[in-house]
């Protein structure tokens, strides 16, 4: 899986966990949801955009790089 594809799932599934919708994890970023569906379907993004997702989520990296979900 390339590596755009595993943070798009990686922000699907931490997205659905928190029971977060599109809609509204667009208007927690200010991303539009057509911006989120392409980033969760595995396409390449900016990095400022994906910053804005994962601070939004919570999604944390480790030191090895891994991405993990903040439990707090």
């Amino acid at each position: 899986m390339a590596r755009n594809e595993q943070i798009g799932s990686l922000i699907k599934m931490r997205r659905e966990e928190l029971l977060v919708g599109k809609t509204e994890l667009a208007k927690m970023t200010g991303l539009s949801v057509q911006t989120i569906n392409r980033i969760e379907g595995g396409s390449e993004y900016r990095y400022s955009t994906i910053t804005k997702i994962i601070n939004a989520l919570r999604v944390r990296f480790d030191e090895s790089r891994s991405p993990y979900m903040d439990a707090t």
